[in-house]
């Protein structure tokens, strides 16, 4: 078998497109039908959704991933890779349906790949995920944090989780630390001047980055919010503090959900969404809530991804012949 033969490669690259598209309807599908099965369990009928609070749920999710999306954008373009920002933005919000797939490369390979042709090596575009992942991760756990010391302080075991969550996924976004592990990883071998090219990294030229990640975290805690608004289901809380308590609930537990490596954080985003919101919400609120929430989030993301992998045309192919995914 002559690895070198270019039918034999092209053959390849058609076998892992299909290896890749299979992991991830897999991981939809699962994810899709453990939440309805869920919402059947509680016997509570899916009727009284209100299409409009559904619509608006998914739309702040979507626009939720602009701030993260540009980082990601912004990294590459750090790193010395020629990633446009709206071949990058694509990449980035296609990427998201890989997180369903088992294990976090998913993300990666579905990323790297459909900005192969552009030049983005795979190294550059991995080193950015790890940094952007981590980085928005980090946000998320600091608003957590500011929201619930500020505005809900009577809770201090909530507040310690969330700030134990900000140091474990923070810990390795400070530039220094980044850089040793960038120069002592495979990455740092396979293209030595990486770790040179993220003399970018530093606090100053990240702050501007950060607000723009945190305006993302609103906006997602505005979806769960408009998804316990479309289910029928209300706080007595005042406005801005049902939507700041979201925003924190959401990145918890996202941030968790992330590190405990199953896929799409299946069953653990759940379990802290239903912990954090049944105090405000009622159990029964707090369960289909964050069901929904799963639903609509997941719902949004494949179809923008389909649309986004549709609408932009046939990819460029690759000197070798090949096409990016």
């Amino acid at each position: 078998m002559n690895l070198r033969d270019p039918n034999l490669r092209r053959w390849a690259v058609r076998v892992l497109k299909v290896a890749v598209l299979v992991l991830v309807v897999w991981g939809i599908h699962s994810t899709l039908w453990t939440a309805w099965q869920d919402l059947e369990n509680e016997h509570w009928n899916v009727s009284q959704l209100r299409p409009g609070w559904l619509v608006a749920a998914a739309g702040c999710y979507l626009l939720g991933q602009l701030g993260p999306g540009f980082f990601w954008w912004r990294i590459l373009r750090w790193l010395g890779q020629p990633a446009r920002p709206l071949e990058t933005l694509r990449a980035y919000y296609i990427g998201h349906v890989g997180k369903y797939a088992p294990g976090k490369a998913m993300v990666i390979v579905l990323r790297a790949g459909l900005l192969r042709a552009g030049g983005t090596t795979a190294t550059g575009a991995t080193v950015a995920v790890f940094f952007e992942t981590l980085t928005t991760m980090g946000v998320g756990a600091a608003m957590a944090v500011c929201i619930l010391a500020a505005r809900f302080r009577e809770d201090w075991t909530v507040i310690g989780i969330a700030v134990l969550l900000w140091a474990v996924v923070s810990g390795p976004t400070n530039p220094s630390v980044f850089r040793r592990l960038v120069r002592f990883t495979g990455a740092g071998k396979l293209d030595p001047a990486m770790a040179e090219r993220l003399v970018h990294l530093r606090y100053r030229s990240l702050a501007a980055c950060w607000l723009e990640i945190a305006a993302g975290w609103l906006l997602m805690g505005l979806s769960l919010w408009a998804t316990a608004r479309a289910a029928g289901f209300h706080s007595q809380l005042g406005l801005f503090d049902e939507i700041g308590f979201c925003t924190a609930a959401v990145a918890m537990s996202v941030v968790g959900g992330f590190l405990s490596f199953l896929p799409g954080g299946l069953g653990v985003r759940e379990a802290a969404l239903l912990t954090l919101l049944s105090p405000i919400y009622g159990r029964d609120g707090a369960l289909v809530a964050s069901i929904v929430s799963r639903l609509v989030w997941v719902v949004a993301e494949l179809t923008f991804a389909t649309i986004l992998y549709a609408s932009l045309g046939r990819p460029r192919r690759l000197p070798d012949g090949t096409a990016p995914l």
